[in-house]
């Protein structure tokens, strides 16, 4: 499904990047303090303990990134209405767009973090999006704004006979949206971003995911994308 292939790409990104990572499980709950970052890419099912852990875990300082339909079926496979983090994300979900590619198109609050691409050539996302919107009284910031295509690609109109360009405006929806919470940070992809694959991409995705930490990591290296680096922590 899009979760598994959301985190084998995610994975792929950080080793080419030489971005240190783990892998957590619920058996990992009472430990997330250990992590300044945790990703949750589209985990569409969470449980109501995952959820509280969670919540907890950004109120006492860390940060989350998360991605697409997070948390919206409980593990009796009951749909929930609205993110159960939707507090800690300063985000209520609208529904989903039609169109099966939609684009990403940076803000002029934090242009940098998507070079080479701007308002003029956002960020394509080969996948739908949800639409989204502030929480009322959040402290929100929107980095970036859904732009759908000139024309639906599953229609018979087309704008262009091998690509689907971004329309001329972007819409009102996020697609990248940034709160804060407690004493921790959060920022919410309404579309799963951790598919990117082209290196471009995956550029801007290292790049949102340094933002949220806001410090070096613990390992770095101006090195090739072919090499990669394994570390290991010995507590003596």
């Amino acid at each position: 499904g899009t979760h598994r292939t959301a985190v084998l790409n995610l994975t792929k990104t950080l080793i080419q990047h030489q971005v240190p990572f783990g892998v957590l499980t619920r058996k990992d709950l009472g430990r997330l303090s250990d992590y300044p970052v945790i990703v949750l890419s589209n985990l569409v099912v969470m449980r109501a303990e995952e959820t509280a852990a969670l919540r907890d875990y950004v109120a006492r300082g860390g940060r989350l990134f998360v991605s697409g339909s997070c948390g919206l079926i409980d593990e009796n496979g009951v749909v929930r209405p609205d993110f159960p983090l939707g507090d800690v994300l300063g985000v209520e979900l609208e529904g989903e767009a039609r169109e099966r590619i939609t684009y990403v198109t940076p803000t002029d609050l934090a242009p940098a973090l998507f070079a080479p691409y701007d308002v003029q050539r956002p960020v394509t996302l080969n996948d739908k999006t949800l639409l989204v919107r502030p929480r009322p009284g959040a402290p929100t910031r929107t980095l970036a704004t859904v732009t759908r295509p000139w024309t639906d690609p599953d229609g018979y109109a087309y704008a262009a006979l091998l690509t689907d360009p971004p329309a001329a405006q972007t819409t009102r929806h996020p697609a990248l949206l940034e709160n804060t919470f407690g004493a921790g940070r959060t920022l919410y992809a309404a579309g799963v971003v951790e598919t990117w694959d082209h290196a471009s991409r995956r550029g801007v995705l290292v790049a949102l995911l340094r933002h949220l930490h806001g410090r070096p990591f613990s390992v770095e290296a101006q090195a090739h994308p072919a090499v990669e680096i394994v570390t290991y922590e010995q507590p003596e």
